[in-house]
């Protein structure tokens, strides 16, 4: 037992050791023995910090300016958990869900310091997981290549567990993946359509080839989909007005449109066919109307007036253009039939 008080004066921190069993990294030729004027642990300290708390008490009083959180140093964790920390330990909340567990010191201490709990790491290193945004950031910007090389070669050995997991994913998050998608597609939407035609104008075999494969494999879904395909189509007055014309013109002609579009073989397009009925409606007409059927597009001058054969003689172009058509309640074209109404 030393008396406290007692001052050791040697030449070199080798004879301190040897004398008392203790090393120090500091020996300047004298150190006293006293105790802590806080805890009371008594230690060997410099003539210099006589007087002065130990490395404790020191610790924990380094974070007295944390405000509302539980500071505890190396002893006082010791006393109430049993188990020996080498740093003081703040019961600090995980930057998340705000769940309070304990973290060193020295962390806290630190420029940027996130804090996430393992619930919220999802299988990171546990508790003591530390993020800190401004290094990460720069360990990105100057390691661009080599992480993207690792993603590529992670991504390589570990296919199948990433597709399964991707697939499970999925299946929990559906309505919330068909949301994502659809603001995504909304916002992309004129950049989405050129790389769609790219992709079709450059693969256009291989998905003519996929196509036919799957419909020959599902006949009664190519079907349904094909149903559901042509009811969405008639549902808009483009739509609704695009086949209509094209049935119409290929009954007109002796040997068809010969797979042409219909818009091919008349001086318009659709919407100027649009414009163009639309600006002639009547009373009581609307668009809606016009889907459904209940209006007509007549011809002033009816079919039966003209002789053609093929889309390049003059009286087919007569015939379709838009000056010889307007649109007429069904009953009335109905009435009407091959007359000329005046």
């Amino acid at each position: 037992m030393i008396p406290i008080g007692t001052i050791a004066t040697l030449k070199q921190r080798k004879d301190f050791f040897l004398l008392y069993g203790i090393k120090v990294t500091k020996f300047k030729g004298r150190m006293i023995y006293e105790a802590c004027p806080k805890c009371g642990k008594c230690r060997w300290v410099q003539p210099a910090k006589s007087g002065c708390i130990c490395t404790d008490c020191n610790r924990g009083n380094r974070l007295i300016h944390v405000d509302g959180y539980e500071i505890l140093n190396r002893l006082e964790y010791f006393e109430r958990f049993g188990v020996w920390k080498t740093n003081s330990q703040i019961l600090f909340p995980c930057s998340k869900c705000g769940k309070k567990l304990w973290i060193s010191r020295s962390y806290i201490e630190k420029k940027n310091f996130i804090r996430i709990c393992k619930s919220c790491s999802k299988g990171g290193s546990g508790l003591n997981q530390y993020r800190y945004p401004e290094r990460s950031r720069e360990y990105r910007e100057k390691n661009k290549d080599r992480i993207k090389e690792m993603k590529r070669l992670y991504s390589i050995k570990n296919r199948e567990k990433i597709l399964e997991k991707s697939r499970i994913y999925y299946l929990k998050n559906k309505e919330k993946h068909a949301l994502r998608a659809k603001i995504y597609n909304e916002k992309n939407k004129e950049r989405l359509l050129v790389v769609s035609k790219k992709y079709r104008k450059e693969h256009s075999e291989e998905i003519v080839a996929r196509v036919n494969k799957w419909t020959k494999e599902n006949p009664k879904k190519a079907n349904a989909n094909k149903k559901k395909h042509k009811k969405k189509k008639l549902s808009t007055l483009k739509g609704a007005l695009d086949n209509r014309m094209s049935h119409a013109i290929r009954l007109s002609l002796k040997s068809g449109k010969n797979g042409k579009s219909w818009t091919s073989l008349v001086d318009f397009n659709i919407q100027q066919l649009m414009e163009h009925l639309i600006m002639q409606f009547t009373d009581g007409m609307t668009i809606e109307l016009l889907i459904a059927g209940k209006i007509h597009i007549d011809h002033k001058m009816p079919i039966v007036s003209f002789n053609y054969d093929s889309p390049d003689d003059v009286d087919f172009k007569k015939c379709w253009s838009l000056e010889n058509l307007q649109p007429l309640w069904a009953r009335d074209n109905l009435r009407k039939g091959s007359k000329i109404i005046y």
